[in-house]
């Protein structure tokens, strides 16, 4: 495993997250990232402050109601649309961008787009939209920062 290997392969899947908005809005979201090319699976914490309204508190991704009722194996690793290769370094305190809006009791479902990096963009406005676990209802705006808190081999 090297935190400086690129890939174009990165996958990444929600795992928890924290916020509050009354129309200053802030948030903490963490995110597992993995590339199978560049041999490594590393989280991250998106941190922002934006625009929205509302709060929740959640866990980590879950299949869908049909997913259960077929019982079926989800894959919950959204595939992400690379502008170019990248390292987990790169990402590492690169801009962030999160939108997101979503609803929750026990199990719920969120509409969130992500962008990793700025001038020089690693991905952009990518569709990372799911069921999870958690309480609350909330929208928002919030550009930030991405923020590695650790890693690994890919497997």
């Amino acid at each position: 495993m090297s935190n400086d290997a690129v890939g174009s392969d990165w996958q990444c899947v929600g795992v928890a997250q924290v916020g509050a908005a009354v129309v200053l809005a802030a948030g903490i979201y963490c995110f597992e990232f993995r590339s199978s090319s560049a041999n490594v699976r590393a989280k991250y914490l998106f941190v922002g402050v934006g625009l929205g309204l509302g709060g929740s508190l959640g866990g980590g991704m879950s299949p869908s109601p049909a997913d259960f009722a077929t019982n079926s194996m989800p894959d919950i690793w959204t595939s992400l649309q690379c502008q170019r290769p990248f390292s987990a370094n790169d990402l590492d305190k690169a801009y962030a961008a999160l939108s997101t809006v979503g609803a929750a009791a026990a199990l719920g479902y969120s509409i969130t787009r992500i962008t990793g990096g700025w001038a020089d963009p690693l991905f952009t406005d990518q569709d990372v939209s799911g069921w999870g676990t958690g309480v609350g209802a909330s929208g928002a705006m919030m550009p930030g920062a991405w923020l590695m808190i650790g890693s690994t081999d890919y497997y």
